[in-house]
């Protein structure tokens, strides 16, 4: 083979390398790490979680999700989330979690994922939100299901903690009643969209993903 021609392959080959190198790295972690089980998860807002059906927004100002550490190493973490401060459509909102938990999933071969489950089996799992004034009034339940669009990254500014990062889409919801100013119709949507940004520390403890 022509030296040159054989050089030129090489650097070919050298080039799809480092190319499929660069990618593996900059995939996505496949677990959460912790020094510590058992220790109790803190949540700090980076950015307002904003939920949004057909082009109307829902926003909360304060947001807590509890749970403890749950080993040393795993693709899971279980919290239940608590959404407070909400509002939609201009209006007051309310958030009632009755028997839900976030279930956050890293690496697992449906990807990154949050999935809504029941904390008591035997009972259904649903977020609802009503929002009202004398004007109108929306009712919105949200039930069990696997929602995507989520990443994580350790905290470049703060050891010890990661970031999560929210941009979810296709996520169904069940208005189930709508009067007056409510712009949502009665029925089945699936458009609902979530985003937000969060930091998750554990006291005393640190976590990680890699």
């Amino acid at each position: 083979m022509n030296p040159l021609r054989k050089l030129g392959m090489l650097a070919l080959v050298a080039t799809v390398v480092v190319a499929f190198v660069g990618v593996s790295s900059a995939s996505a972690f496949t677990k959460f790490t912790f020094n510590k089980v058992g220790a109790a998860m803190e949540e700090t807002t980076i950015k307002t979680p904003i939920l949004t059906v057909t082009g109307s927004e829902t926003k909360c100002t304060s947001t807590t999700y509890t749970g403890s550490t749950e080993g040393l190493e795993t693709t899971s973490q279980k919290l239940t989330p608590k959404w407070e401060g909400c509002t939609a459509f201009g209006l007051p909102a309310t958030f009632t979690n009755i028997n839900c938990r976030f279930n956050f999933t890293i690496g697992t071969p449906a990807g990154n994922t949050i999935h809504m489950e029941r904390i008591d089996a035997t009972k259904p799992c649903e977020l609802t939100k009503v929002s009202k004034n004398l004007f109108g009034e929306c009712h919105v339940e949200i039930t069990e299901q696997t929602i995507n669009g989520v990443s994580y990254e350790n905290d470049p500014a703060k050891a010890g903690a990661i970031i999560v990062k929210i941009n979810a889409s296709g996520i169904s919801a069940h208005v189930t009643k709508s009067t007056g100013v409510c712009p949502l119709t009665v029925g089945t949507h699936t458009n609902l969209t979530w985003t937000g940004e969060l930091t998750f520390t554990a006291s005393g403890a640190s976590i990680s993903v890699s």
